[in-house]
């Protein structure tokens, strides 16, 4: 596992924007239809091993009481995340690394990875079956939350970005 683990933030990340790219192409409902086409098959089989590898990079970054960072909510520590969003009402960007907002957001994106990916293994496994339509939309809804995380992981990025010009 040591050898992958560099890569799973980026085999995450080409692995959503090709699922994300042509989502529009997928033409799927409560079942694998009969006639299903190779952006179906691609669409399951890259969205199964996005999940994953979104799996192994939850357990990445929770590892040695990292989980405290990305979801501190669940110790009660909100102290950074706060005073991190008071600093942007001020006009002061976030820190990059460590506890805080940028950490907020990222584990909040990797929450979201995994609920597009369950929804979808949920989907799978009750194909054919009126629950099937219930994890699909599940689905479509967890997707869009991580659409918007994108969005939002992309700025925070850019802040990372500028944080760093602004230490050198």
């Amino acid at each position: 596992m040591n050898k992958i683990e560099p890569w799973l933030h980026r085999l995450a990340i080409v692995g959503v924007i090709w699922l994300f790219a042509t989502a529009d192409w997928v033409r799927m409902a409560n079942r694998i239809p009969v006639s299903a086409t190779v952006w179906d098959w691609a669409h399951i089989v890259i969205g199964v091993l996005t999940t994953l590898v979104g799996a192994a990079f939850l357990r990445h970054c929770c590892r040695h009481g990292q989980w405290r960072q990305y979801f501190p909510y669940l110790v009660g520590d909100l102290k950074p995340t706060l005073s991190d969003l008071a600093g942007l009402f001020r006009g002061r960007l976030p820190r990059a690394g460590g506890s805080g907002l940028l950490a907020f957001i990222e584990g909040l994106g990797l929450l979201l990875l995994l609920a597009v990916g369950i929804t979808g293994i949920g989907w799978l496994l009750t194909q054919g079956s009126s629950d099937a339509f219930f994890w699909r939309k599940q689905h479509l809804f967890a997707a869009s939350g991580l659409l918007g995380f994108l969005v939002v992981h992309a700025v925070a990025a850019l802040i990372s970005v500028v944080d760093l010009i602004r230490d050198a």
